[in-house]
């Protein structure tokens, strides 16, 4: 099974033509990566409607930016694909803040319970109060307070992609191979 495909950084691509065709060729995880005037989640939001299998993985950088901005981003593009996005983090510069990042990043998407939302009509109640929590994270390059302001991602926390050598591969649960090809799948399964 192939793994990976990478699409190329550039605007001057068709995005949904290269999802589709990797998605027919076999790809499981379209990595959509950085570049300058670029933005990986709109592509990725492009991508979704036409894409049935294919995982997406945006790279979402960790070295600037907010985790709150971040997790409801990535919990938005997770319900849109009906929990078929990765996190893909590339390059990283000050890796205690990187693992910060993610920590609060995950905090965040636990924020809501799983069954938080009640959709009462009767009583125009969306939510359950008492299932949607502050996070109340005081750390040395965040202070969040929570609860996230979207419900929890589908698949409760979105799966993060490192490369070999990242200071964030303890925390990954896809680690890419040095030759850019090799998969260490960490036991995905629920990780709700």
């Amino acid at each position: 099974m192939s793994v990976r495909a990478c699409a190329p950084s550039s605007n001057d691509i068709d995005w949904a033509a290269f999802a589709t065709a990797a998605e027919r060729t076999g790809f499981d995880t379209l990595v959509i990566a950085v570049s300058p005037g670029f933005d990986p989640l709109t592509a990725a939001a492009l991508i979704m409607p036409r894409t049935h299998r294919i995982r997406l993985a945006p790279e979402v950088g960790v070295d600037r930016g907010e985790p709150f901005t971040v997790a409801r981003g990535l919990a938005a593009l997770d319900h849109l694909s009906k929990g078929r996005l990765t996190w893909c983090v590339g390059a990283i510069t000050d890796a205690a803040r990187a693992r910060e990042f993610v920590e609060v990043t995950r905090r965040l998407w636990q924020s809501w319970q799983a069954d938080a939302i009640s959709f009462d009509k009767a009583d125009a109640v969306f939510s359950d109060p008492a299932k949607v929590a502050r996070i109340n994270h005081q750390g040395t390059a965040f202070q969040v307070r929570g609860p996230l302001n979207t419900p929890r991602p589908p698949q409760g926390r979105i799966p993060l992609m490192v490369d070999a050598g990242s200071p964030l591969a303890d925390l990954a649960d896809i680690v890419i191979g040095r030759d850019g090809a090799t998969v260490e799948r960490r036991a995905l399964g629920d990780l709700r």
